[in-house]
């Protein structure tokens, strides 16, 4: 709402820049505070800015790796591992009270957060931008998540959860690209054999994740 009302009167600052000043303003109060809430809010007000400072890095075309707002396509993906790794830090850097082990809101409000971005950036890189790089470079990041997720004791399983959901994504996009190559007008072919392995995919992950949670349940 602040970064709103300062662009309704005209500060001259894009909205990722107010956004950006208040996450620099609020971390001193995070880490006053340190609680696992606080750094929520705390990452969510980053993860807006940073979302709103990669701006139209989805939609415009990519034309050089080191130059211009083109290369936030490239840097953007690299700033969500941080958030992403960011409340796993935080009971190692002492920056939550009481000893606490972990940060469970922080991070799964960081791993909707960034799996979200990642996601947006493999599927409009592949079927809107047609960059390859960008598809798999993204979706290494989202397999990358799920396997820190699953290997992780004890396991969140509402970031395992996310992280696969995010990772049937993308590989449900990677069909979409293939089958619409080939289809040759088939649209309703197209669209069946891609919902089947939709489901295929969906169910088999589901399946695993409820096998994983059941087992760990009964050790």
């Amino acid at each position: 709402m602040l970064a709103f009302v300062g662009q309704t009167y005209q500060t001259g600052a894009d909205a990722w820049q107010l956004f950006a000043t208040w996450a620099a303003l609020a971390l001193v109060w995070a880490l006053a505070v340190r609680r696992d809430a606080f750094w929520a809010v705390w990452l969510l007000i980053t993860g807006l800015a940073l979302a709103l400072w990669s701006g139209d890095a989805l939609f415009s075309p990519l034309q050089t790796l080191l130059g211009g707002r083109s290369s936030r396509s490239l840097l953007t993906p690299v700033l969500w591992v941080a958030v992403f790794l960011l409340p796993l830090a935080l009971p190692r850097l002492r920056l939550l009270r009481e000893g606490a082990a972990t940060a469970p809101l922080s991070w799964r409000l960081a791993a909707l957060m960034a799996l979200g971005a990642w996601c947006a950036y493999a599927v409009f890189g592949l079927l809107m931008r047609d960059q390859l790089w960008q598809y798999f470079f993204n979706g290494l990041l989202v397999l990358g998540a799920a396997a820190l997720a699953w290997a992780l004791r004890p396991r969140d399983f509402v970031v395992l959860g996310l992280s696969v959901l995010a990772l049937n994504v993308v590989v449900v996009g990677g069909f979409a690209r293939l089958l619409l190559d080939g289809a040759r007008g088939d649209s309703a072919g197209v669209t069946l054999l891609l919902t089947l392995i939709a489901a295929v995919c969906v169910g088999t992950s589901g399946t695993w994740l409820y096998r994983l949670q059941r087992e760990e349940g009964q050790a």
